[in-house]
C-alpha cells in the first residue's frame, strides 16, 4: 500500500480497511496533513482511525474516496475548493466531527456523507445542486442553511435531527 502511487494518497486500499499510510501520517497530537502531491485521497483512507481528531487538505486536493474519513475522530474539516462532491460515507460516524467548511465548488453530498456525526450547523453553498439519501440522518443539527441551488434532496436526508429549529 504505497502511498505515492499515482496522484492517489493511500491508492490501493483495502476496503474496509485503513492504509498504513495513513495511520503513518498522524502524528502524537491526532493531526495528518495530506503531503502536496497527491490530488486525490483514497476511499478508506483513514476508515475507523479514530486516533486522528484534525487533517490539513491543501488546496490541489480534488476529489475524496467512499469511507475515506468514516469512523474518526476528526472534530472538523474544511473542505477545499476544487473538491466536488462529498462521496458515500466519507464521514459516517465520525462522531466527534462538530463543524465542516465546504469548499465553493462541492456539487454533491454523496449518501450518509455526514450521518451519524455531531454536526451541529450547516451552510450549504450556492454550488451545491444534490444531496443524497440519508446524508445527515442523525446528526445534532440545530440550523441548516440550504440555498436555492438544491434541484435534489434525497429520502431522510435531514431525518431524525430532532434538535432541527432552523432550515
Amino acid at each position: 500500500m504505497d502511498a505515492s502511487a499515482g496522484q492517489e494518497f493511500c491508492g490501493g486500499t483495502v476496503p474496509g480497511q485503513a492504509c498504513e499510510a495513513a495511520a503513518a501520517c498522524i502524528d502524537e497530537g491526532g493531526h495528518c496533513t495530506i503531503p502536496a502531491e497527491f490530488t486525490s485521497i483514497a476511499g478508506w483512507a483513514f476508515d475507523g482511525l479514530d486516533t486522528l481528531t484534525s487533517v490539513t487538505i491543501h488546496s490541489g486536493v480534488t476529489s475524496i474516496g467512499v469511507f475515506a474519513f468514516r469512523g474518526t475522530g476528526l472534530t472538523s474539516i474544511t473542505l477545499p475548493d476544487g473538491v466536488t462532491e462529498v462521496p458515500e460515507q466519507a464521514f459516517f460516524q465520525a462522531t466527534a466531527l462538530a463543524s465542516v467548511a465546504f469548499g465553493s465548488g462541492i456539487t454533491t453530498i454523496g449518501p450518509r456523507a455526514f450521518s451519524q456525526t455531531s454536526l451541529t450547523s450547516v451552510v450549504l453553498p450556492d454550488s451545491i445542486t444534490a444531496v443524497g439519501e440519508y446524508a445527515f440522518y442523525l446528526t445534532s443539527l440545530t440550523s441548516v442553511v440550504l440555498p436555492d441551488s438544491i434541484t435534489t434532496v434525497g429520502y431522510g436526508a435531514f431525518r431524525e435531527i430532532s434538535e432541527l429549529t432552523s432550515a
